[in-house]
């Protein structure tokens, strides 16, 4: 009975199955995409490009339901019935790859402008990176593109060194708000001592709910600093080029993510691809040792107030976070971010020297050393004027405080307005009425039990 049953080949059991890609990209010469994930890794852990078809097109599968292999009994074949197949959509799938693929900091940010089709804009020329889809509108962001296509254009710079003299340049520009802040620090740092009674007698009010006394206080204070020539408020200015700084990460983001063409091959030393993350982590490690050395050395400056326990958590914290974050970053984002750590360090550093503080004509840090006549011969005439004017209030203060001691603090120390000699001869007077009052008492009652005896005769 076996021998009767024939097996029909296999390829003519089986449907056929259709594969449609419906993809334009698989044709075009180069396409700009607004996410990394489809043109190169950008991490050490993807080594190898998503292909196109798996990551761009929408792949409709037409499948029929296969029907079950039997041996046939006879020679005449069996009439197969077969259902529509459904159609399977994995575009969803795509996408949803490729945001897994972004970086965490991308999915706060903006998206990037996708560009369609390739540009005629001949590269190398002012207008090339607004050609290829790169319109910030107006702002710090389209500053910044401006400035590094310049560079790049005039001084015939690569990109990653175009990325470095924008950074130099804008800190070179802010750096007079920079050296102003550092003497405004100095000096409030100096006033420190002298703000401690303030801060004291304002506590108390605070606690005895005494608005009056409040608001005198603050306006005693106020004067202070307008006397020394400071203003709390006056560090805020190095926010200034905070908006700045973003545009320049936004410009570069959006370069690197595009990705602008060369950028995958106009690298230096290991990494010659800008477009794809440090594959040894030495850019995000120096760019965040760099980032704890210049905010130890600018926190050495901030009034000893200001730097709590908080704050060193911050310094330590901040850094580690930092490392995090730019390990899956373009390489031409961490060398922006090193270089920009780097020259923060650089102007800490060298703010903290006296001699630049003298050549400069800022207020010094270390106090003591002004005394000596070789430091002051190498100050300038305004900065040895503004140091007197220091002394002078500091010295006015410290008398003001002495006098407000002696007729105040020992006063009620002692329980009168005399001070301590009044204070010393109360307690003997009160003393001396104690013991007349004892020996009246010790004579009364000698007298009354004297009188006790005599009546009893």
């Amino acid at each position: 009975m076996l021998s009767r049953i024939v097996r029909r080949p296999l390829s003519t059991r089986l449907p056929r199955t259709s594969i449609r890609a419906d993809s334009g990209l698989l044709s075009s010469p180069r396409q700009f995409s607004q996410l990394p994930s489809a043109r190169h890794p950008t991490s050490r852990w993807t080594p190898s490009r998503p292909s196109a078809l798996a990551s761009r097109s929408s792949i409709a599968i037409k499948a029929s339901t296969i029907p079950s292999i039997r041996f046939a009994s006879t020679d005449a074949a069996a009439p197969s019935t077969s259902t529509p197949p459904p159609n399977i959509d994995l575009s969803n799938f795509a996408q949803e790859a490729e945001t897994h693929s972004t970086s965490f900091v991308d999915r706060f940010l903006p998206a990037i402008p996708s560009v369609h089709g390739v540009t005629d804009h001949p590269p190398d020329t002012i207008g090339y990176l607004y050609a290829l889809g790169l319109d910030n509108g107006w702002g710090p962001t389209t500053v910044m593109q401006n400035a590094l296509e310049a560079l790049h254009v005039y001084t015939g710079a690569p990109w990653w060194a175009a990325a470095v003299l924008a950074t130099i340049s804008l800190r070179a520009i802010f750096l007079p708000i920079f050296i102003s802040v550092s003497d405004n620090t100095a000096r409030m740092k100096e006033l420190q001592p002298l703000l401690l009674p303030y801060m004291e007698r304002q506590r108390n009010a605070i606690k005895n709910s005494d608005l009056q006394t409040q608001q005198q206080i603050r306006t005693e204070i106020m004067g202070l600093y307008k006397r020394a020539g400071v203003s709390p408020f006056k560090s805020l200015s190095n926010l200034v080029q905070i908006p700045f700084q973003f545009g320049s990460f936004m410009i570069l983001r959006q370069m690197a993510y595009l990705p602008v063409p060369g950028l995958e091959h106009s690298g230096i030393l290991w990494f010659q691809d800008l477009t794809s993350a440090d594959p040894f982590f030495l850019l995000p490690a120096l760019s965040s040792g760099f980032l704890y050395l210049s905010m130890k050395f600018g926190a050495a400056d901030m009034p000893s107030q200001q730097v709590g326990n908080m704050m060193k958590y911050i310094r330590i914290g901040l850094p580690l976070f930092s490392l995090g974050i730019t390990c899956t970053m373009p390489s031409l984002l961490t060398l922006y971010f090193l270089t920009a750590s780097f020259l923060g360090f650089l102007q800490a550093l060298i703010i903290r020297s006296e001699k630049t503080r003298a050549w400069l004509g800022i207020y010094p840090l270390n106090r003591p050393e002004i005394a000596k006549p070789l430091v002051k011969s190498n100050l300038s005439p305004e900065a040895l004027a503004r140091i007197k004017a220091d002394e002078t209030i500091v010295q006015t203060e410290k008398d003001r405080r002495m006098r407000e001691s002696k007729g105040g603090m020992l006063a009620t120390a002692m329980g009168t307005k005399g001070g301590l000699m009044d204070g010393v001869r109360e307690q003997m007077k009160t003393s001396s009425e104690e013991k007349k009052h004892k020996e009246y008492e010790r004579r009364a009652k000698e007298e009354d039990e004297y009188r006790k005896v005599m009546g009893r005769r």
